[in-house]
């Protein structure tokens, strides 16, 4: 009841609650290497691939009740792990359409 599954945020809101110091889990599933690869990543996220999330989800509980916005390269991986959160009980789960490649565009800062 009232979970709001399924819904996403654009990288624009995602960017606006960071920098209001919004206490969110920003969580990248992408692979290691793509995490280091060309696009960076963002300074608060915690990287979990999405092949390793459904043994690895427990790390996150702590988020369960919180918000937590998901980014991959796109938005196909993040919509997956969106699922499995959601099935594991997690009540606050965004995709951010477009992901580190629509953040890129946008010019806002990544760590490499």
């Amino acid at each position: 009841a009232g979970l709001r599954r399924g819904s996403s945020i654009t990288v624009e809101q995602l960017h606006q609650r960071l920098d209001a110091g919004d206490e969110l889990l920003v969580l990248d599933v992408r692979s290691a290497d793509e995490q280091r690869g060309e696009l960076g990543y963002l300074a608060q996220s915690t990287l979990i691939p999405l092949d390793q999330l459904a043994q690895r989800i427990e790390q996150i509980d702590d988020w369960m009740e919180r918000p937590v916005a998901i980014v991959c390269r796109t938005d196909v991986r993040s919509a997956k792990a969106a699922r499995i959160l959601a099935a594991r009980g997690f009540a606050d789960v965004h995709v951010v359409r477009g992901g580190m490649t629509a953040w890129h565009k946008a010019g806002w800062p990544v760590q490499r």
